[in-house]
């Protein structure tokens, strides 16, 4: 008789139930023996300000390897990651007029 009482539930019934009791729930301080920390220390960036770096770039149709040099860089707390703007080295003007690159985008070196 039970088995009969759960066939004829509609889907839509148990399905709206489902994402209001999802709805209440709410991400826990501590899950699985691990704290979250509002004071984590931000990572220690990979360049320092004026350091060489290289990284690749579409020219057109053709990919070509870009040399430049650190100007300045930021930890983004919200996307959790480090940025860089890039200086041109002939030029000493800023790359892509002072746009952020990401740090896995650079390379060390030439």
């Amino acid at each position: 008789m039970s088995t009969n009482a759960l066939e004829n539930q509609s889907t839509v019934t148990v399905e709206t139930e489902y994402l209001e009791n999802s709805a209440d729930e709410t991400v826990p301080g501590i899950k699985s023996g691990v704290r979250l920390d509002i004071n984590a220390a931000k990572p220690e960036p990979r360049f320092r300000d004026g350091a060489q770096v290289h990284m690749s770039e579409k020219i057109g149709s053709t990919r070509m390897k870009g040399s430049y040099q650190i100007s300045k860089s930021r930890f983004s707390g919200s996307k959790g990651y480090t940025e860089y703007q890039l200086l041109e080295p002939l030029t000493q003007s800023l790359h892509n007029k002072g746009a952020w690159y990401r740090e896995k985008d650079l390379k060390q070196g030439s």
